[in-house]
């Protein structure tokens, strides 16, 4: 179960969609011509603190999270990055641009960065 967030700086630039029952989020926002998405997959947190024998064990459930970032730049198609964010850095995993219409057909796959 997801904490409620509150107190969200009036700076912080992204709209926040929450989707009940599922593990992501959406932030969205417009930075000048530019559409900008981050569908953010939630870690499961056990929210028991009966049981706070190890710290480095409840570290290693949320040792990453994936996200999928997509930009749109006013054309039929938009980047997409799959990404890794890790307590001291952030991996590109993907790289793609896709068409609006058919996001499942790639108009270039980029390379792969592993």
């Amino acid at each position: 179960m997801l904490k409620q967030v509150e107190n969200i700086s009036n700076e912080f630039p992204f709209k926040i969609k929450d989707n009940p029952g599922e593990r992501t989020i959406l932030l969205s926002r417009k930075f000048q011509d530019e559409t900008i998405k981050i569908e953010v997959d939630m870690p499961s947190i056990s929210d028991d603190d009966d049981n706070d024998d190890d710290e480095d064990a409840k570290d290693a459930d949320v040792s990453s999270i994936p996200l999928v970032v997509s930009i749109t730049k006013g054309s039929d198609q938009y980047m997409e990055f799959c990404i890794t964010a890790f307590l001291d850095e952030i991996s590109i995993d993907s790289l793609s641009i896709k068409n609006l219409e058919n996001s499942d057909e790639l108009a270039y796959e980029g390379p792969d960065f592993k």
